[in-house]
């Protein structure tokens, strides 16, 4: 009897406390809405010294971060946060602490802290501003390793990209962040950096693949800085646009007194970009470029004697730049070009000449077969003479360089002959090169003046256009030897216009006749053409025939390429990809034979290899491409049992790309370490993201239970399971596997 009272006893005891304790909470609530912060701070605190109501321990410990948040308490805040973040991992107001506890603590600069914050529970992360704060913070505190971690964990915007460049150390790193940024504001900050580098041909090149019209605003200053250098033009175009701005007035003056060489006024520097233009304007030389009173010039040069005569008077009046001038003319016109930059070199120095001694250095370069300097002096000169551009041009063909619009711009424009036939023939060799038969073929014959390479290269493009009959006539004027390169330009043009049967019979004719070798380039277009037909087994032993024959040809990867994509089809994955890993030493090929490589190692499970050929595509791909390369390494290296490096990699394509298979993939690397919590994060990431998604969140949805019962919290598996069932229905597959999950 007195046994029974007592446990009558200690269930109504235990009843009221369980009530008391919900009458306290419900009172800490209402006074925390009512923004009675002290008296719900009393209550929450007496819920937290009695341990029978730890039910409620976490929505007290939540309430209380919130006040001390409030009242900007902020020791109490960390210590709360912290409390909170550590013992209540899966809470689902885990995050709202967490950007709370971050954004006091960028308040208080203390941005190492919310460093280690962001790096120990990443997964909470979904407020980038904040992040972007921190990475800001820690930017200007000089951390510039830490600033780098936490801007690759938020969206790669324009604004972070620049900033991930400048902290940066690597050349080719910094050329690929600045690339994969799209429009305009990429190429302006690469072109800075280039100049920065002396890679002033590089800079010019693609500064004249932007259109101002396309500049923005926030970077139009910058463009117009560059344009100084390169195109007068479109500096004043610039320079207007800028002087809309108030803010751009006084930058607008020393732009124009840096390129023009004077001040128009007198201005008062308001900040240090303003005083760093100032001062370079004040650091300028000039010289006086007028002819002394006493010189008649015209008696000087009237005579043969002209050279002697200038170099009389300059030892007695010494340097004037005006007479130093017309004698570097004098000697250039006599073929004597080192003698010519010995007597301008002096004015290098000075802003008002050294436009001119820069065009005199590029033709002594360009005689010297320095291309590359000859190039960049005639850019940095703002020459428009047609015999200077011819030069420029000339210099960026033999660098590797496009040349083709100037050259197209002499013969457009000049009216000397002899300039005009040059530039039409440099232009014609590059347009044939460019395989642009048809433009080469536009010109008229009397164009070629009897140059049998050019004639060549004219019947070479008659053939390639199908214009046979008459490539055929003017071959047999001028040339007598059987050409079987002849040959194969007609035979490519029946490929181009998919004639195979035609062209079938035509190389079988070739090949079978022929008493002398043949150029491997027809070998390879006689495979071809069964591989276009799709006679594959022909076409197999021609290619292999073809690279045991020609290793080193002209078409050697293609075939190889070729070869590997006919075993691919085959299921030979293995072959396919040492045959696409041949094709990939060549640049053309290199992105595409890496790419199917690749998928050639996934489909033979060959995950190691799919990492180091993933690898070796990031170097050169960018955008999307880049996301999905980065998404295969990850998952190869989760097949290969690598989950810490999977990590890396798909957390990377998680952060730019939301997308419910990266975090399933990613949450299953996680779940692969033991890290339970943040794969069910991950998890959640797809259920709160992608709620319609037919595929990854039931999938999600039931990882979320297998990661309760593996944290031992059976009652929330449950939970999960039935919720399962409901939504999806008995019938449905999830909802039997939850049901056997249940069972």
């Amino acid at each position: 009897m007195c046994r029974k009272y007592i446990l009558s006893y200690l269930c109504f005891a235990l009843a009221f406390l369980m009530w008391a304790a919900e009458g306290d909470f419900e009172t800490a609530k209402k006074a925390y809405k009512k923004g009675r912060y002290k008296i719900a701070e009393v209550y929450l605190d007496n819920l937290l010294e009695e341990e029978s109501y730890s039910e409620y321990f976490p929505d007290a410990t939540y309430y209380l971060t919130k006040i001390y948040d409030k009242r900007g308490d902020f020791i109490k805040l960390l210590s709360s946060a912290n409390y909170f973040l550590n013992n209540y991992e899966y809470d689902h107001r885990c995050k709202e602490i967490f950007n709370i506890l971050l954004k006091r603590l960028n308040e208080k600069e203390a941005f190492n802290v919310a460093f280690d914050y962001i790096k120990n529970y990443d997964y909470l992360i979904n407020d980038y501003e904040i992040l972007d704060e921190t990475g800001h913070g820690l930017f200007k505190q000089n951390k510039k390793l830490l600033a780098d971690y936490i801007f690759s964990l938020v969206p790669q915007t324009d604004t972070i990209k620049i900033l991930r460049a400048t902290i940066t150390d690597g050349f080719s790193e910094k050329r690929e962040i600045y690339e994969s940024m799209e429009g305009s504001t990429g190429k302006i900050y690469l072109i800075e950096f280039l100049l920065e580098t002396g890679d002033t041909i590089g800079a010019y090149e693609i500064y004249r693949s932007i259109d101002l019209k396309g500049v923005k605003d926030k970077v139009l200053y910058r463009y117009a800085k560059i344009s100084i250098l390169f195109d007068g033009s479109t500096f004043a175009r610039s320079t207007k646009r800028l002087r809309k701005s108030s803010e751009y007035k006084n930058k607008v003056l020393l732009l124009k007194a840096l390129s023009f060489g004077y001040l128009e006024e007198l201005i008062i520097p308001d900040d240090q970009e303003e005083c760093a233009l100032l001062i370079e304007y004040l650091k300028q030389d000039t010289v006086s470029r007028n002819l002394p009173d006493s010189v008649n010039l015209d008696s000087l040069i009237s005579d043969s004697l002209a050279e002697h005569n200038i170099i009389s008077i300059r030892e007695k009046i010494g340097d004037n730049y005006y007479l130093d001038s017309v004698f570097c003319e004098i000697l250039l016109n006599n073929n004597k070009i080192y003698e010519a930059f010995g007597v301008i070199a002096p004015y290098l120095e000075y802003q008002n000449t050294i436009d001119y001694v820069r065009k005199i250095r590029a033709l002594k370069y360009y005689h010297e077969g320095k291309f590359d300097l000859a190039a960049k002096d005639i850019i940095l000169s703002h020459n428009d003479e047609p015999g200077i551009i011819l030069v420029l041009a000339n210099s960026l063909t033999n660098t590797g360089k496009n040349s083709v619009y100037l050259y197209e711009k002499i013969v457009n424009t000049t009216k000397d002959t002899l300039l005009l036939s040059q530039a039409l023939k440099s232009l014609i060799k590059i347009e044939f090169e460019n395989k642009e038969y048809y433009d080469v073929i536009k010109y008229k014959f009397d164009v070629l003046d009897n140059d049998t390479s050019l004639i060549r290269i004219y019947v070479y493009s008659l053939a390639r256009t199908g214009k046979k009959e008459k490539a055929d006539s003017i071959f047999s004027q001028f040339f007598v030897s059987q050409d079987y390169e002849f040959a194969n330009y007609y035979g490519e043009y029946l490929i181009d216009k998919k004639k195979y049967v035609k062209a079938n019979k035509y190389y079988d004719s070739i090949v079978h006749s022929a008493d002398n070798s043949l150029p491997d380039r027809l070998y390879y277009n006689w495979a071809l053409i069964p591989f276009l037909q799709g006679k594959v087994d022909t076409a197999l032993n021609r290619f292999v025939y073809y690279i045991d024959d020609f290793r080193g040809g002209k078409e050697y990867y293609k075939a190889a390429f070729k070869i590997a994509t006919i075993n691919y089809l085959r299921q030979d994955f293995d072959t396919a990809a040492y045959y696409y890993g041949l094709a990939s030493e060549d640049d053309s090929l290199c992105n595409d034979a890496f790419q199917n490589q690749m998928i050639c190692y996934k489909k033979a499970e060959d995950w190691d290899r799919a990492v180091e050929t993933g690898k070796k595509i990031l170097k050169s791909v960018s955008g999307d491409w880049e996301l999905d390369i980065q998404f295969d390494i990850g998952y190869a290296y989760l097949r290969s049992g690598n989950a810490k490096d999977a990590i890396k990699y798909l957390k990377m394509t998680v952060v730019s790309k939301p997308n419910p298979e990266f975090h399933y993939w990613l949450g299953e690397s996680y779940l692969a370490k033991a890290d339970f919590i943040r794969a069910l994060y991950q998890y959640q990431k797809i259920i709160e993201l992608f709620p319609k998604d037919e595929m990854w969140t039931p999938t999600a949805e039931y990882k979320t239970g297998i990661i309760f019962e593996f944290m031992d919290d059976f009652d929330e598996a449950k939970r999960v399971y039935k919720q399962i069932i409901k939504k999806r229905g008995i019938g449905d597959t999830w909802g039997i596997e939850a049901q056997k999950r249940l069972e």
